[in-house]
């Protein structure tokens, strides 16, 4: 059988159909590009979250938490929610963090309720001292460091001058000088206990008067020091002297 040419038409229509369909496959490829490009872009999209979720947002926020401490503020946590998707490693590093800022917040609280009741407890005894009406000393290294108003009074001296490093020979009398000193060794070294004894002192105007002292041994400044009072007893010893005059008086007698 002989195959009948195709008519102009057909033939038209038959390039139509091969243009058509190349068309629609060629559709097909752009259409398949553009999902895998978009799917890309959406996992790139996706990792560049996680990642700031999992590394940037932790490292920041941890960052950030460094500044809080090195600026005295310990009670800066470390947000849970930052710690969600951190790898463990972070995670770990977040909770210790937080465990270790708590403890320290905690510790820094106590310590400030403590350094207050101590500064209150100085507060009283400091008032108390300044308002004795004993003497009150403070020697370091032989030099009075510490006096309160009432010893500067008793001899004679003004207060600055007297609490200033004073020697102690300035104020004992020579015939008592080395009996304190000895004391004073003896105590520092441990052979000595709390003890109360008399002796004659100076004042500014050369005046000696008896006094009672008492000396302990404590801190003054962060440093052991002779710590005591001192009693003024010069008309307690006049009238032990003039009774005992008049007792041998009427002995005599």
């Amino acid at each position: 059988t002989v195959s009948k040419p195709l008519d102009i038409h057909d033939w038209i229509l038959f390039c139509e159909m091969d243009t058509r369909e190349a068309y629609q496959q060629q559709e097909n490829k752009m259409r398949l590009l553009l999902i895998g490009l978009g799917l890309v872009i959406m996992l790139a999209l996706l990792l560049l979250f996680l990642g700031q979720e999992m590394f940037l947002h932790p490292l920041r926020h941890l960052m950030h938490l460094t500044d809080e401490y090195r600026q005295g503020n310990y009670k800066a946590y470390f947000a849970k929610p930052s710690l969600l998707l951190a790898p463990t490693e972070l995670r770990q590093l977040g909770e210790t963090l937080n465990a270790n800022a708590e403890k320290l917040s905690t510790m820094l609280e106590t310590m400030e309720i403590v350094n207050k009741v101590v500064t209150e407890t100085e507060a009283r005894y400091r008032t108390l001292v300044e308002k004795s009406t004993v003497g009150v000393y403070g020697i370091l290294n032989n030099r009075i460091m510490y006096a309160n108003p009432r010893l500067a009074e008793m001899l004679g001296y003004e207060l600055g001058e007297l609490s200033g490093g004073m020697p102690i020979h300035d104020i004992v009398h020579p015939d008592n000088l080395l009996d304190v000193q000895q004391r004073m060794e003896r105590r520092l070294t441990g052979d000595l206990s709390d003890e109360s004894y008399e002796v004659k002192l100076v004042r500014h105007d050369g005046q000696v008067i008896f006094a009672e002292i008492y000396a302990s041994l404590g801190t003054l400044g962060g440093q052991i020091a002779l710590i005591g009072t001192v009693l003024d007893i010069s008309e307690r010893k006049k009238m032990e002297n003039e009774l005992r005059h008049l007792s041998m008086h009427d002995q005599l007698t």
